[in-house]
């Protein structure tokens, strides 16, 4: 089954069986708790960062998985910094957390 959809473009979008696929399995994942996993201090870890004009977000990973994660609006003087320093104050939050 396929539904045509008008973006914004005037391109039409087809809804394909891959499409729901995918959809129902984003559906499964957003259903289940999310599992984090705990830190080993010996091993390699992965710092996501994610800036907003309204707040910032950070995912500290190990392995591929989720160890822990922070998002929260900026505050008054952290609307001032440099893109790195504003990078360097997500890092420095998700390994304190």
């Amino acid at each position: 089954m396929s539904y045509y959809v008008t973006a914004k473009e005037g391109k039409k979008f087809e809804w394909t069986k891959e499409c729901a696929a995918s959809f129902e399995q984003m559906k499964q994942l957003l259903k289940n708790d999310p599992l984090l996993k705990i830190a080993d201090l010996h091993k390699e870890f992965v710092v996501c960062t994610n800036i907003l004009k309204r707040g910032l977000g950070g995912v500290l990973m190990q392995e591929g998985q989720v160890v822990c994660y922070e998002s929260r609006k900026w505050n008054e003087h952290e609307k001032n910094y440099l893109t790195h320093d504003i990078n360097l104050v997500v890092i420095i939050n998700a390994l304190k957390i």
